[in-house]
């Protein structure tokens, strides 16, 4: 059963893929059309049957005027087909006495009811939107609008393509008149006037499109919002793999998506894959298509005929063109992968042999790290040995010389051990400052094999001066910082007395813009208290610095004409710390004016811990601003060359909490909350 299902689904589907289009044409061939009827056969149907019917689409004509009459249904299996119905519609005349559009689209209906449902189907009806019914089935206007109205709406409801075609009305012919009269009956004049549908207002409200007639070329084609594509005439040189470009104009007032399926060139296949190409409504489009020939052409320049070919839902005319260009066989490319093979296996290599060399580097380095580290230990070991030797040598002297005290002993630690750096620091600093040699300093002769030691108790002597040395300089340091302490404070008390003339001077110096040698101001460390330095920050910049929390604020820019600054959003927060300020001004300041050309900085924005305060700088830029004034949630103006033209507002942040108990409160949305 599930495999019968899915042979049903796929016989279905392929039906439908492959099904034919019914176009159907309802001609109005009353009195009213007989000015305007040729001019309608000439210049329209011959682009439909050339442009639009495609192999086996079936072409329906159907005409009325008191009544609807099917006259041909034929279906495109050839040229001849085609021909046959346009001889078919130039016999038509338009002598009708009556018109009846409503019947006649009711008469549609169900005729196209009766055709295959997966067939697509297109309905073009051509009248001059009158109604004049005979006097026996003669309706009141609202009830004949009303009755078109819904036979549009099921129509539509059932996915047909209906279109309009509203012909310009003209009056009654003397030749129809007298083809009623010729007929030698006593038939009683037309009574009731024709009536007026409104047929391009009814056709609006049901959403189908209706064209006023227009025998320019291309109508046809507008009319049925079928995209019209335009081919270059000359390609150039090209090889197998190029670009098929040409422009699609979609005249629909609505957008629509070419399925191209195959494009061929004197026969030989050019695209690898399907496209799809998206036009909106009314939109002029250049489309690339990338193509290849299957099978190389003959070399040089020549003339290919491309054809086009379509889903069978939305076509595109004209389908085919004759382009010209020069064929250039390229390169073969059937070695490409064994270059690519070869390619991979030179790159390993070079990886191989990259990370080879790297590791051996690393190897040698390693190795090298590891002797210079084994020598340094080897010199710390000779030094360490030869120290103790020393004090052995003492210690057996001593023990020798019979005294009873013994001498101080030596401490041997890793911080005394002397290195070949050392040794040679030691060497240049005795260069520069040599020792001058006593008698008390007995002369001692090192080499490298033996070591002549001084006497036992000179060695003690010697060390108890050094200490007696090291405490005196540390005596002498003391004093020296002792007094440098007292010349510091007499420093400090003769500037007080002059500290008027002193403040004088450096309002002065300060004032002409001159750097000021800052003084060095003694530290805690002294117990000295340290003297202020002056300030020199103006008075409309300084403000007290209240307790409270952080905040952030935003900065919103606007032009007298409601020109937001960034779109009417805040351009960046900053958070201000109570005692903070931020600048107001061009790019390099913290707050951007970028509306209008700004080439300074033009005022401070402050925060005390409670209010934020605008300290303007610039003064010609607020002439009206008293300074400092708050500026959270109000206007600034700034003025440029005496206008108004710009105005700030400065806003805090808060939080999801409070915006939620705005709206619970029901307060009005103030500027900056529309902003958000």
């Amino acid at each position: 059963m599930k495999k019968l299902t899915v042979i049903l689904f796929l016989l279905t589907a392929s039906m439908a893929s492959a099904a034919p289009h019914d176009f159907i044409v309802l001609m109005d061939t009353s009195q009213y059309m007989f000015d305007e009827y040729d001019t309608v056969i000439q210049s329209y149907f011959p682009d439909v049957v050339k442009d639009h019917l495609k192999l086996h689409d079936i072409f329906h004509l159907i005409s009325f005027s008191d009544h609807p009459e099917l006259e041909l249904t034929q279906k495109i299996e050839n040229r001849q087909d085609m021909e046959a119905i346009l001889r078919r519609l130039l016999l038509l005349q338009p002598l009708g006495k009556y018109d009846d559009p409503v019947l006649a689209l009711r008469f549609v209906y169900q005729y196209a009811s009766g055709l295959p449902s997966y067939q697509e189907k297109t309905i073009v009806v051509f009248t001059p939107g009158l109604y004049n019914a005979p006097t026996q089935d003669h309706a009141s206007p609202e009830a004949a609008k009303k009755e078109m109205a819904d036979v549009i709406s099921e129509i539509r409801n059932r996915g047909w393509n209906l279109r309009f075609v509203i012909v310009p009305t003209t009056k009654p012919s003397s030749q129809g008149k007298g083809s009623s009269q010729s007929n030698g009956s006593s038939t009683t004049p037309q009574k009731t006037a024709p009536l007026s549908l409104d047929l391009a207002k009814t056709a609006q409200a049901e959403n189908v499109p209706a064209y006023v007639f227009q025998s320019q070329p291309g109508f046809s084609n507008e009319t049925l919002g079928i995209p019209r594509l335009t081919f270059p005439s000359d390609l150039g040189k090209i090889n197998k793999d190029f670009s098929l470009s040409f422009t699609a104009v979609n005249p629909a007032d609505s957008a629509v998506i070419l399925h191209l399926k195959a494009v061929t060139c004197n026969g030989i296949s050019l695209l690898n894959h399907d496209l799809s190409i998206n036009l909106a409504a009314h939109e002029t489009k250049v489309v690339s298509v990338p193509v290849s020939f299957s099978k190389p052409p003959a070399s040089g320049a020549q003339v290919g005929k491309f054809h086009l070919t379509f889903d069978d839902g939305i076509r595109a005319y004209p389908n085919e063109a004759s382009i010209h260009f020069e064929y250039m066989p390229g390169l073969e490319i059937w070695f490409l992968p064994f270059g690519i093979v070869f390619g991979l296996a030179l790159l390993g290599a070079l990886i191989f042999a990259l990370f080879h060399l790297i590791k051996k580097g690393y190897e040698r380095g390693k190795h090298l790290a590891n002797q210079h580290v084994d020598e340094k230990s080897k010199i710390a070991t000779e030094n360490k040995i030869s120290v103790q030797e020393e004090a052995v040598g003492v210690s057996a002297a001593t023990t020798t010389s019979g005294s009873n005290k013994a001498p101080p002993l030596v401490n041997v630690s890793p911080s005394v051990i002397k290195t070949p750096e050392s040794k040679k620091n030691e060497s240049q600093k005795e260069q520069a400052k040599p020792l001058e040699k006593t008698a008390e300093q007995p002369f001692v002769q090192q080499t490298a094999k033996t070591l002549v030691q001084p006497p036992v108790a000179n060695l003690v002597q010697q060390t108890d001066t050094s200490l007696e040395q090291f405490q005196n300089a540390a005596e002498a340091r003391e004093q020296a910082r002792k007094q440098e302490q007292a010349a510091l404070l007499s420093t400090l008390s003769s500037s007080s007395q002059k500290s008027e003339n002193s403040y004088a001077a450096f309002l002065k110096q300060a004032s002409s813009k001159q750097q000021v040698p800052s003084p060095e101001i003694p530290s805690e460390k002294s117990g000295v208290e340290p003297i202020p330095t002056p300030s020199v920050t103006p008075a409309s910049l300084v403000f007290d610095v209240k307790e409270g929390p952080a905040r952030e604020f935003a900065m919103l820019v606007w032009t007298s004409d409601f020109l937001f600054q960034n779109t009417r959003q805040p351009a960046n927060w900053f958070r201000f710390r109570p005692g903070e300020r931020k600048s107001v001004g061009n790019g390099k300041a913290h707050f951007k004016i970028v509306l209008v050309p700004v080439s300074e900085t033009i005022a401070e924005v402050s925060y005390d811990g409670q209010e934020l305060l605008f300290h303007p700088l610039a003064r010609e830029y607020f002439p009206e601003l008293p300074e400092p004034t708050s500026c959270l949630n109000t206007d600034i103006a700034v003025h440029i060359q005496g206008e108004k033209v710009l105005f700030l507002r400065f806003i805090a942040k808060t939080s999801k909490t409070e915006e939620v108990n705005k709206f619970l409160r029901g307060d009005a949305p103030a500027l900056e909350d529309t902003l958000r």
